[in-house]
């Protein structure tokens, strides 16, 4: 005897009614429409990037002199992957060190504020005084914050940075942090 569907499902023949005899019953408002959301979104992002409709008018600032271009690309991008190597070397340690303290993982959120000021996002090699530049001098993140001033402001200003700094930090770092991942792996409980 082939199969036959008689509707319903195990419920019977309902219509569209439940298992309690009640059809599907709306309660409260309706989420929102991830897919218009998401159209919506790449609309304005569309918009803003050039070739959309503030593409024209970003050239024309460019061309009037109102945006200003980085005196060296070349230069801007190689501070910021000095910067990125070193982030990501950190992380590397930081990820595997919140996994086995609760603690830790707390504490985390407050030492990258704590961090800020030896960053270089604030303040420039340049306008320390030599004592506190010699001490910021081993802060991997302000060599590749200067290099980065340094490729969008040229000569006007005064950069002092040195790859060997955070490219020897970014080594070390990311070797140990490799091995607490590993080693963290062997523990960590996937839920």
């Amino acid at each position: 005897m082939p199969w036959s569907n008689q509707g319903g499902g195990p419920w019977g023949s309902g219509g569209s009614k439940g298992p309690w005899g009640s059809g599907p019953q709306s309660s409260g408002p309706t989420p929102p429409d991830l897919e218009d959301l998401l159209r919506r979104s790449q609309d304005k992002l569309r918009s803003v990037l050039p070739g959309g409709n503030m593409g024209g008018r970003g050239f024309a600032l460019i061309a009037l002199g109102e945006f200003p271009i980085p005196y060296d690309l070349g230069e801007v991008v190689a501070g910021w992957l000095l910067y990125w190597l070193f982030t990501l070397s950190l992380c590397l340690i930081l990820a595997p060190l919140s996994e086995v303290s609760e603690v830790y993982e707390k504490l985390l959120p407050v030492t990258t504020y704590i961090m800020i000021p030896f960053s270089g996002a604030f303040t420039m090699q340049s306008w320390l005084t030599p004592a506190a530049g010699a001490f910021l001098y081993y802060s991997p993140f302000v060599h590749g914050m200067e290099l980065i001033r340094e490729g969008i402001f040229g000569p006007v200003i005064e950069a002092r940075w040195d790859p060997t700094v955070p490219l020897a930090a970014s080594m070390v770092l990311g070797l140990v942090g490799l091995a607490l991942c590993r080693n963290i792996r062997r523990h960590l409980v996937v839920e």
